[in-house]
């Protein structure tokens, strides 16, 4: 089960890896690393390109931080209103969610 200070490594890493496709010049506009900041298109700077480098960043990290392997794409499929990559916030918390699961 993901501890407190696991949930925090967990913002950690979506927070960088967000970073990491800004500076990737994938995206002509970037992510503020905000809770309440969109993410996926249409309101966000995210297309289903800089989602996919998202996701593979984010699963790479969450495997060497935590040792935990997990698999993101089922969020993909959600319409754009219930995306869990609609904002950074959401981003974070279906993570966690992911990795909890993972580790039952």
């Amino acid at each position: 089960m993901a501890t407190e200070n696991e949930d925090g490594k967990i913002s950690q890493l979506v927070e960088r890896s967000i970073k990491s496709i800004n500076e990737a010049g994938i995206v002509d506009d970037k992510v503020a690393l905000e809770d309440a900041a969109h993410v996926k298109r249409p309101e966000g700077p995210f297309d289903s390109l800089a989602l996919v480098a998202l996701l593979a960043e984010l699963e790479g990290a969450i495997e060497s931080d935590l040792g935990v392997v997990v698999s993101l794409a089922a969020g993909l499929g959600t319409s754009s209103e219930g995306s869990p990559f609609a904002t950074v916030g959401s981003i974070k918390r279906y993570v966690t969610e992911v990795v909890r699961a993972a580790q039952q």
